[in-house]
């Protein structure tokens, strides 16, 4: 080898590792677009599930029991800019949206107000507009501590579905918020989520330590349930899940804050506990979130992801119950999980990435929170983001750019913040993709001096 060649080999080798070597390493810092902080005293965190977005308009709300004054925000997503705001003088504990008559629109559960105790209502508002509200529920007496929606019957498009403090299910007509029906559950309703034509699971927590998953028809008549593994489980998720059976409905998957750490699967006709090859054993690592909407092994059905208390992430083959990734440690406690999707005009496509609020604990008493994005492919760490407390109701929303990953929207104490998700997975590259550029530069160098010696 001619000493010139020699010097270009080394130089090149050397080149690539400096350039490669601390990108598949480092772990970038995600960029703030813009934060919003609540105006109000005595400072409250906004609370979990208070934030949902429609369009390119995030809406969340204030949650001071203490006091008359609390708002509905609309910010602007793009810039954090204040659209409007609605005083609902009772904090808001859920947001959520529907659709009707082919219309969008946001409604906000509120109440447990110590100062205006016994009131609680539901909000429905046009998307930009707090000049008047679309309808407002009757004094539902009890806490709205959950909201979702559910195909009409009686109109066109959804009815709101309200989860109350005392344990009441209520429907309410989505044009014009009349009570079609209640249904009374043991335990206060933390989650109503609809499962297929107009049915809805409800999951209930109750004192001191038990949970229930109820399963409801249209009409208000108790399909199934109350469901729970024995009386000392407290229900902690409960997710509408992929139809394992072939029957037509989809299943119902639940967790319970058990030491068993078993994810178990429900028949959405009847209620009956999948056996085989449910429930999945995660040996006693509680599991803090969920997510069960995306298929990773490419099977045609949906997978789990959890997010647990000793700080794993894992990928659950949804058919089988296998696992298909992980665990893989991330931090100390996962709080929530949340899907990172790549856009394209807007519209999500393909998910690559995960965003994780998580806590880190140091000796000797030391916590820090942090937002974490993580490659699905090898769940390691790509980028993060330190909070100043548990990043609470993420919210993935779209950037508009045909390359990158859409941004994320999240709360932390009381205020609201949007950090970019450009270049969470591209242009960074895994280990492994490294590894191999590296195998061919250094065979394709070889390759080119071998036929440089044997010309001369």
């Amino acid at each position: 080898m001619q000493l010139p060649n020699r010097r270009m080999f080394f130089a090149l080798v050397t080149l690539s590792f400096c350039v490669f070597m601390p990108v598949a390493s480092a772990v970038g810092v995600f960029s703030q677009l813009w934060s919003f902080s609540v105006p109000i005293t005595p400072i409250t965190p906004i609370s979990p599930h208070a934030l949902d977005s429609v369009g390119q308009v995030v809406y969340f709300g204030s949650s001071v029991t203490t006091q008359i004054t609390n708002y509905l925000y609309a910010l602007n997503i793009s810039n954090g800019h204040e659209i409007w705001r609605y005083n609902t003088s009772l904090p808001v504990n859920y947001v959520s949206h529907f659709k009707n008559d082919n219309v969008d629109y946001i409604v906000a559960g509120t109440g447990g107000s110590t100062t205006q105790t016994g009131k609680s209502y539901v909000y429905c508002f046009n998307l930009l507009s707090n000049t008047t509200t679309r309808w407002k529920s009757i004094n539902l007496t009890s806490s709205v501590i959950s909201v979702g929606s559910a195909q009409s019957n009686v109109t066109i498009g959804e009815d709101v579905i309200a989860g109350l403090d005392n344990g009441t299910v209520v429907r309410l007509r989505g044009d014009n918020g009349a009570v079609l029906w209640k249904y009374p559950c043991i335990g206060s309703v933390f989650s109503v989520t609809q499962l297929k034509n107009g049915s809805i699971i409800v999951g209930t927590r109750m004192t001191p330590n038990q949970g229930n998953v109820y399963c409801l028809n249209a009409d208000g008549s108790l399909r199934w349930g109350p469901k729970y593994t024995s009386p000392s489980s407290i229900l902690t998720l409960v997710r509408k899940f992929g139809d394992i059976n072939g029957d037509g409905e989809p299943e119902v998957i639940a967790v319970f804050y058990e030491a068993d750490g078993f994810i178990r699967v429900y028949s959405g006709v009847d209620g009956a506990e999948f056996s085989t090859p449910w429930p999945f054993d995660n040996h006693g690592d509680r599991i803090k979130d969920l997510l069960c909407t995306e298929d990773y092994t490419g099977d045609g059905f949906p997978d789990v992801v959890i997010g647990t208390e000793d700080g794993n992430l894992t990928i659950v083959n949804g058919f089988n119950a296998s696992r298909f990734c992980g665990p893989v440690r991330v931090g100390y406690t996962v709080s929530y999980i949340q899907y990172m999707y790549l856009y394209e005009n807007g519209v999500a496509y393909l998910n690559k990435a995960l965003a994780v609020s998580l806590m880190n604990y140091t000796l000797p008493s030391t916590f820090t929170y942090y937002i974490r994005g993580v490659d699905v492919s090898d769940l390691t760490i790509m980028r993060e983001f330190q909070t100043t407390d548990t990043a609470r109701n993420l919210f993935n929303v779209s950037n508009f750019t045909s390359i990158y990953v859409g941004d994320l929207l999240f709360t932390a104490n009381n205020v609201a913040y949007c950090i970019s998700g450009d270049t969470i997975i591209f242009p960074e590259f895994s280990s492994q993709i490294i590894l191999v550029i590296l195998i061919v530069l250094v065979w394709f160098l070889m390759v080119s001096l071998r036929r440089g010696r044997l010309r001369t």
